[in-house]
């Protein structure tokens, strides 16, 4: 519930999870309003941006990397003056609101890109991509599937094992979604993020 696309909602958790669910000091409902309150005088779109340079995967990523290896990462995109000049645009120059939700945002940086021609245009204007191409998918679903049903059994509650083959076993409907419309190559999403949580709970 603390990411800004959550993968496991109310009635997931409830067939995941078994017995006592986790104690937890606030409702997630209570978290996102406090945090919600803090930017509550910004429009939709630049409160998406705020949350997404907070908590967005690819900073949860490069947190993680920087923890794991101990190589400093730094990023002008984090910089509290750039930050705070880029909430001062209007937001058509991060996005435009005339058009299909899948446009690319950074109109201003795009505009720049073009301008002075850092960049050839077949580069500025290919389409969106994901940064991993492996076959993850394939991978939880048979090659490392005994290793994570194995690692999910350290996760801090007891876990429905029924629902958790489910989650493994392959569904035409993801297949559908990863071939025409998602951008990555996988969809279990669901499963990697329990992984990582039942990895810290692991002596």
């Amino acid at each position: 519930g603390h990411l800004p696309t959550r993968y496991l909602d109310d009635f997931s958790l409830r067939l995941l999870r078994q017995g006592t669910a986790p104690r937890q000091a606030e409702s997630i409902r209570g978290i996102r309003e406090r945090l919600a309150d803090a930017v509550a005088d910004q429009s939709g779109p630049k409160r998406a941006f705020h949350g997404n340079g907070l908590t967005g995967q690819s900073r949860v990523k490069v947190d993680g990397a920087v923890a794991s290896t101990g190589v400093p990462h730094f990023t002008p995109y984090l910089d509290p003056s750039l930050r705070a000049f880029v909430s001062s645009l209007p937001i058509d120059y991060l996005k435009k609101q005339d058009d299909s939700p899948a446009t690319n945002g950074k109109e201003l940086l795009v505009a720049m890109v073009r301008r002075y021609e850092m960049l050839p245009d077949a580069f500025v204007s290919q389409p969106k991509q994901s940064p991993v191409d492996s076959p993850v998918d394939g991978w939880y679903m048979r090659d490392v599937r005994a290793r994570i049903v194995t690692l999910l059994g350290h996760l801090p509650f007891d876990a429905n094992a029924s629902y958790i083959d489910r989650l493994l076993t392959p569904k035409r409907a993801e297949t559908w979604y990863r071939d025409r419309v998602s951008i990555g190559h996988h969809s279990l999403q669901a499963v990697g993020l329990l992984a990582s949580y039942a990895s810290f709970n692991v002596s």
